[in-house]
């Protein structure tokens, strides 16, 4: 017999209301272990800061002490035989191969064996860069294998390799040369790389090198790396304590079961909302603020948990609209958030001359900024604290309700207004042929 809706409500209502002391009491026991915790917190986790940490764990000569066990332990994974010993495989970043191309990671075991990595944890792929690698390493070693590792298995974009050409090489007999791997797990993707997509991921080759460590100081630097892997690319922000109460509590009942499924259908359209409220509520102070110094600006607001679609768009060059200041993400998710300029109407021509002038005259009020993509001239990330939105939900549903806002909320008003002052003008310039 189905239940009414009141009925339902009344369940959902007293599952919040027995498990909220349980998850206090979970957290008062984090707060003396300290176990949100983690090193990465405080070191260098853009591409080039991982990737050096994935090659040292590689290195059979590395500082770790534990020879081959790490890479002997990937191999394996990946089922990639070498004939003959592999302690002199010598591993470099960022190694220079053909037209100035750089592999992210490159294990060279020998003169016939080498494996791969292109890390891709926030930047989008270089025009034919997956299919320079591939060649490369086609005509340097007998047997090869290029890792692409991605936050949840997406695939290399058309432009750095076809998906023709890709799928020739997933015919091939023997060893596949090309693989993607996930840094937490993959998604339920439909893109056509099912077949090169590993079935395990980096946080799981970590928690391999975990387990077959004997060193206590290295076994706790695997758990932060496999923790971080899972925080910043799976979305868990909870704490091993929260997650065993929440596990006790709902498979304690069956009623309880069935009230936690029913909050995880919920879920993903919970979050929409509260992110897509709060980009409206951003929108909506900027409107007031920008109105002051640029009358005839024009707003366009989205959200899109599954792609990179989430954003806050100013336009100032009307009627056009193709120059705007953008707050967006730059990761699947509400994480990695930078504020920049996207100017594509100058960029095809003075792409360089829009970037250099806006680093050069904003570098001293606003600190240093990147050219992220083909159309995009100039920006900067916001805060650390302020990435990963999925770890701030609750206060950020606080400050959408609140008509005033809050502080997160004023950060991210107040350093897009503070861009936009100093981007305007430059880009209004170079616009009219003044520079």
């Amino acid at each position: 017999m189905a239940m009414s809706r009141e009925e339902s409500h009344s369940d959902l209502e007293r599952f919040f209301l027995e498990l909220a002391p349980r998850l206090e009491t979970a957290r008062v026991l984090d707060r003396r272990l300290a176990r949100r915790f983690n090193v990465f917190d405080y070191l260098r986790t853009d591409e080039p800061g991982l990737s050096r940490i994935v090659a040292d764990l590689l290195k059979p000569e590395g500082k770790h002490g534990q020879g081959t066990v790490f890479l002997r332990l990937l191999l394996d994974k990946l089922g990639f035989k070498v004939d003959g010993e592999i302690g002199d495989s010598r591993v470099d970043v960022e190694l220079t191969i053909d037209d100035q191309r750089r592999l992210d990671v490159a294990v060279r075991i020998d003169e016939r064996h080498c494996l791969a990595i292109e890390n891709k944890p926030y930047a989008a792929d270089q025009p034919d860069q997956v299919k320079d690698y591939l060649e490369w390493l086609e005509e340097q070693y007998d047997k090869h294998m290029l890792i692409y590792l991605s936050p949840t298995g997406e695939g290399p974009e058309e432009h750095s390799i076809g998906k023709a050409e890709l799928g020739e090489l997933g015919e091939r007999d023997g060893p596949r040369p090309f693989v993607i791997m996930p840094y937490h797990q993959a998604a339920d993707l439909d893109d056509g790389f099912d077949r090169f997509r590993l079935s395990f991921s980096l946080a799981d080759w970590l928690a391999d090198c975990r387990r077959n460590c004997d060193v206590d100081r290295l076994r706790w630097f695997l758990r932060e790396a496999e923790t971080f892997c899972r925080r910043e690319f799976g979305g868990n922000t909870m704490t091993t304590a929260e997650d065993s109460a929440i596990e006790e509590f709902v498979l304690g009942n069956h009623d309880r079961v069935e009230a936690a499924i029913a909050v995880y259908k919920s879920w993903p359209g919970i979050k929409e909302k509260v992110y897509r409220r709060f980009l409206e509520k951003i929108q909506e102070n900027l409107c007031k603020d920008m109105k002051h110094f640029c009358p005839e600006v024009k707003f366009s607001v989205a959200y899109n948990e599954k792609g990179y679609k989430s954003y806050v768009r100013a336009y100032f060059n009307l009627p056009s609209k193709r120059t705007y200041i953008v707050l967006r993400n730059q990761a699947e998710g509400p994480s990695r958030w930078h504020i920049g300029v996207s100017s594509p109407s100058i960029l095809e021509e003075r792409g360089e001359q829009v970037w250099s002038q806006l680093t050069e005259e904003l570098v001293d009020e606003l600190g240093n900024g990147e050219p992220p993509g083909k159309y995009d001239s100039w920006w900067k990330f916001v805060r650390d604290e302020y990435q990963d939105w999925d770890s701030l939900i609750p206060e950020i549903r606080r400050e959408s309700q609140n008509k005033e806002g809050g502080e997160i909320m004023r950060y991210f008003v107040e350093e897009f207004v503070r861009i936009a002052k100093g981007a305007i003008p430059i880009v209004n310039r170079i616009e009219r042929g003044e520079s």
